[in-house]
């Protein structure tokens, strides 16, 4: 017990016992630790088995498992955020690696981004935009709106649901389609309101 501090190379090794450090412990450089890593109990777990980390739980059932026992509807296990003030957003990226130069690229992402400045409540709205890649260009294809309308092809949705740039195609939130410009149709159906 009490305060250790190490300078250089430090290993851990399991062996024939598990190793215990109690009171501040100091290690400048790196720290190599073989077999299973216990950081107060279950706030964070290394399954050197199986190559997993757990955050919340001591049985990772994937490389990250994310866990926090609330019986709280909407509850949320992570946060990714970004501290740069003026409502700039937030994401998670997926990654592929590509055939002929081994080199990792996007696939897609997921952002949140802040509609205005925030510079004050009135100022804080924000939309969820999706990407995907097609023949190497990453582009925005959906977004949920700080309103709560969905664009397809349409960053900057009217309606409850618009697909196309421009809002050429809509349905309201009744359910009823609002526009219809330039589709044709090979059926019947209610339009309410005007045509774009």
């Amino acid at each position: 017990s009490g305060n250790i501090a190490q300078t250089g190379a430090t290993t851990f090794s399991t062996g024939t016992g598990a190793n215990t450090l109690n009171g501040a412990t100091s290690i400048t450089s790196t720290l190599s630790v073989t077999g299973n890593a216990t950081f107060d109990t279950d706030t964070l777990f290394v399954d050197a088995a199986n190559n997993r980390v757990g955050i919340g739980t001591t049985s990772p059932s994937n490389t990250l498992e994310v866990n926090k026992t609330i019986a709280t509807v909407s509850a949320t296990q992570l946060t990714v955020s970004n501290s740069t003030a003026g409502g700039y957003g937030a994401g998670i990226s997926f990654t592929g690696k590509q055939t002929d130069d081994g080199l990792m690229y996007e696939q897609a992402k997921i952002t949140a981004d802040g509609d205005a400045n925030w510079a004050s409540t009135a100022a804080r709205s924000s939309s969820l935009r999706l990407f995907t890649t097609n023949a190497g260009t990453l582009s925005e294809k959906m977004r949920i709106s700080a309103s709560g309308n969905v664009g397809i092809g349409d960053t900057s949705p009217v309606a409850m649901l618009t697909v196309g740039n421009g809002d050429l195609f809509q349905v309201n939130s009744s359910g009823a389609i609002a526009a219809s410009t330039g589709i044709a149709n090979s059926g019947a159906y209610v339009q309410s309101g005007t045509s774009a």
